[in-house]
């Protein structure tokens, strides 16, 4: 059986998975839209990420490189815009922003914020094939 790569369609549907409940409590609604990670605030403002898109540029980079660098790039813009809206860091809560970073190993994709040995939050695996 052949093994396929998954689209950046799939990274943002994991990405908003994972994601929406860390937001519970924040006045905010992740979900996917394609491509699209998509951020509502209870007041009706909606902010879209489409870094997931970067899975499909084929730019020089491994795939395993453009999977984690489209996590990191969906995890800053949600934290950003989270971050500003409630006037205190996000996730977590401390007094200090703890960064986005995410990886590839053994074919699956953890991303996360804070330090790598203690995230403040933390994504499942997620198998970067199929």
């Amino acid at each position: 059986m052949s093994r396929t790569s998954v689209t950046s369609r799939d990274l943002a549907a994991f990405l908003s998975a994972q994601l929406a409940p860390e937001l519970a409590g924040t006045g905010f609604h992740l979900s996917a839209d394609g491509s699209d990670v998509v951020l509502r605030a209870s007041d009706g403002d909606t902010t879209r990420s489409g870094a997931a898109a970067i899975l499909d540029d084929a730019d020089g980079r491994t795939f395993s490189e453009r999977v984690a660098t489209a996590a990191r790039a969906v995890l800053s813009h949600l934290q950003d815009v989270v971050s500003t809206a409630t006037g205190r860091p996000w996730p977590g809560s401390g007094s200090e922003l703890s960064l986005p970073d995410a990886h590839v190993e053994d074919g699956s994709l953890v991303a996360w914020f804070g330090d790598a040995d203690r995230p403040v939050w933390s994504s499942a695996p997620f198998p970067t094939e199929r």
